[in-house]
């Protein structure tokens, strides 16, 4: 609980929020509030309600880790995919179809995706769907942006603890270029997290993607997850991203879809949406 309260103070992007959290775990801990608590899944559970009932910050994340795999590898069908894109189509009416499941920033899944995009057939409308993505890289926003909007377009600026620029987020051109005649739509849920959000909210607001299904859960900050003695693990928020040079974002509100609907039927309501539109998505 040191561990936690320390690290906690060291690299919240809220330091005055993150002093006085982490002197209340203190207070708890020698108040003798966890004595009577012997399951690691318990504790880590209280102490991320403590966590989140004073910040309101759903980046935040405390667990326990999962045991190493023994034996063979593990199944590949049984986690995220490699690339974070786990489905690339052309649905009837020429409309692009991508399944992102999470946001690698690796050279590999990056690569993989590029390779995906330049390889797609022609369409006349894409779909991402992210609504269960749990987010992952910036680099990956960058790239997939990079696909949709002109080249070195700024996406999103970072501020650390003391309001300083810690940095930027800006496109690069990719070699297969969606014009901003091609309409894009954004499936959303509560299980759109993090990387995932920034990608819709940016489109959105850049006014190249049309959001649909659920609000997000507002994971607008970046964050590390680092390991604490026990097996247990802190996930912390330690800079602020905003939208370009502003202050908008969509930390503890989420990305609010332009067409709420429920998630398992934002495919269809998409689709529906894109025919509708000047004979786009009509041909076979």
């Amino acid at each position: 609980m040191t561990e936690v309260a320390d690290l906690i103070r060291s690299e919240y992007v809220y330091p005055e929020i993150g002093e006085r959290l982490a002197k209340t775990l203190m207070r708890n801990l020698e108040g003798g509030v966890y004595d009577g608590v012997s399951d690691k899944d318990v504790l880590a559970t209280t102490v991320l309600s403590e966590i989140l009932a004073a910040t309101n910050d759903p980046h935040f994340a405390f667990f326990v880790r999962p045991p190493a795999a023994e034996g063979g590898a593990a199944d590949p069908g049984s986690g995220p995919s490699a690339s974070g894109l786990r489905e690339a189509s052309v649905l009837p009416g020429r409309i692009g179809y991508l399944v992102l499941d999470w946001m690698p920033g690796d050279d590999d899944a990056l690569a993989a995706v590029a390779s995906t995009f330049a390889d797609l057939p022609p369409v006349d409308a894409l779909i991402f769907d992210v609504r269960e993505n749990f987010g992952g890289s910036g680099d990956m926003i960058a790239l997939l942006c990079g696909h949709l909007l002109p080249d070195s377009t700024l996406l999103l600026t970072f501020y650390d603890r003391s309001g300083a620029v810690n940095g930027e987020m800006r496109t690069k051109r990719q070699q297969r270029y969606f014009a901003p005649e091609v309409p894009v739509y954004i499936l959303t849920s509560e299980g759109t997290h993090s990387a995932a959000e920034a990608f819709a909210f940016v489109l959105k607001h850049q006014g190249r993607a049309t959001i649909v299904g659920d609000t997000t859960p507002g994971m607008s900050n970046p964050s590390n997850t680092k390991d604490i003695t026990g097996g247990f693990a802190l996930t912390v928020p330690f800079l602020r991203a905003r939208y370009e040079h502003t202050e908008l974002d969509f930390q503890g509100i989420g990305v609010i879809p332009d067409i709420a609907v429920a998630p398992e039927g934002a495919l269809d309501v998409a689709v529906a949406e894109i025919r509708e539109n000047a004979g786009v998505g009509r041909r076979p």
